[in-house]
């Protein structure tokens, strides 16, 4: 949705026109004023950060994150199952086995992730990064936001980086890159669902 809102004159009441039709009197409007592949855990500090609100959009409510699991942590004690954030309490609990942490911990966690990612160059051989995706992926959900950073990396390499043009990658390279393209694809629509601003 774009939208603009005229500034009145003192004593005129404020204009809001939007380029999107609203469908039924009284519908609400949503903003998205982030990524839409960023996580909710991030998304929620930023938004009181900078904008001063607590979002209640359906996905920041969801743990889940209307399915797309982009805060998701493997849970540390039963390795099968995922921590999810419950912002209610600041806390992480595993929906398998029901194990919490606290946030800090969770934050130290993805802060780690986040300095190996920084350190590589995304021009950097894809075998570096195929290793790390393997290795967060036993931290992490594989679809959450760090490891899709990293996938549309991959994404970005394969077939547009002039050690990996799109004319010589072989039918496995290919393979893989349109697998990549479609987990890009289906995670972003999940997390993009209606009705969710954040």
């Amino acid at each position: 949705m774009i939208c603009q809102v005229l500034i009145p004159r003192l004593g005129e009441i404020p204009k809001v026109k939007s380029l999107v039709h609203a469908h039924l009197a009284g519908e609400e409007l949503t903003i998205e004023y982030t990524s839409g592949l960023q996580g909710t855990a991030s998304r929620r500090r930023g938004l009181v950060d900078n904008w001063l609100f607590n979002c209640g959009c359906a996905r920041c409510l969801d743990p889940t994150e209307l399915g797309s699991f982009l805060s998701a942590l493997r849970c540390f004690k039963c390795r099968q199952d995922f921590l999810l954030c419950h912002f209610d309490a600041l806390e992480w609990v595993c929906r398998g086995c029901g194990y919490k942490i606290g946030d800090n911990e969770a934050t130290e966690l993805i802060e780690g992730i986040q300095e190996k990612v920084s350190r590589l160059s995304i021009f950097g051989p894809i075998d570096q990064w195929e290793g790390l995706l393997s290795e967060m992926e036993s931290l992490i959900h594989p679809d959450h936001s760090l490891a899709m950073d990293v996938k549309r990396i991959l994404i970005q390499v394969l077939g547009g980086h002039p050690d990996y043009p799109l004319h010589s990658l072989g039918d496995d390279a290919l393979a893989r890159k349109i697998s990549l393209c479609q987990n890009y694809l289906q995670v972003y629509d999940k997390a993009s669902k209606e009705n969710s601003a954040g």
